[in-house]
């Protein structure tokens, strides 16, 4: 200890008792900081590494079932632990409901398509009032796909995709960019397919708009036609008939 007494603080005195100094020995010797906090960290990591093996064996799957009757004996505490382990339980447990589905919804309105998570059946009392199975879908937002709506849509006006839920979600985090290779062919044939319709249907238009141009004329003609033979006024470039002078009186002269 003694020997180290340059290395002390210079506000803190020397050992003045046997005790003082034996506490100064273990510090120095056999607990100094290059060896207590590596032997920290791997306690810590292998105390971490038992209670996940402990928590995973059945004696852990008894202690949490007993921690959950527990918190659900309390008044408060139980409504917001049931929701939130509900939805722990549904992001990081393998459900059996049809949560790897992806469905595009005309969401907010008609013509405007989203992408959603099917998370299971919806309630009876909708189901009853729309007359057939309705799917609740939470509809994430962008960036942020952890967050978004739950809505309750008919089951007929769910398309379902042909994409994997990883897949949706970088479609989602990346506001479109990134699409899946065999969706984006789809989609270069479908715009092509689109472009090639659009160009027939105003060819259409305009040969109807033409037609009807030419069909107004012909009426128009026609009709200017008639009015002149029943007024018996000359068509534009014909000879007007000659008119027959007034004979005189001959008795007046």
């Amino acid at each position: 200890v003694e020997d180290n007494a340059e290395a002390w603080p210079a506000n803190q005195p020397p050992p003045s008792t046997a005790k003082a100094y034996f506490h100064q020995y273990v510090r120095n010797e056999l607990l100094p900081r290059s060896r207590l906090i590596p032997l920290f960290l791997a306690l810590f990591i292998g105390m971490l590494y038992l209670l996940g093996k402990f928590v995973a064996a059945n004696v852990g799957r008894m202690i949490v079932s007993w921690f959950d009757a527990l918190i659900h004996r309390l008044p408060v505490i139980r409504n917001v632990y049931s929701s939130v382990k509900q939805v722990t339980d549904f992001v990081f447990v393998e459900q059996e409901i049809e949560y790897t589905r992806v469905v595009a919804i005309e969401y907010p309105r008609k013509g405007i398509w989203s992408l959603g998570f099917v998370t299971g059946e919806s309630m009876l009392d909708i189901a009853a009032a729309a007359n057939e199975p309705v799917l609740a879908v939470l509809m994430p937002t962008s960036p942020m796909p952890v967050t978004g709506f739950t809505i309750t849509v008919r089951r007929s006006e769910a398309i379902d995709l042909n994409i994997t839920i990883d897949q949706a979600i970088q479609f989602i985090v990346s506001c479109g960019v990134v699409v899946p290779a065999h969706q984006q062919q789809k989609n270069n044939r479908v715009a092509a397919e689109i472009a090639a319709a659009v160009s027939q249907r105003a060819a259409l238009q305009n040969a109807a708009t033409q037609s009807t141009g030419t069909a107004a004329t012909g009426t128009v003609s026609g009709t200017s036609s008639e009015a002149t033979k029943r007024n018996g006024v000359p068509m534009t470039g014909a000879n007007p008939p000659a008119t027959k002078p007034l004979e005189s009186n001959q008795d007046d002269s």
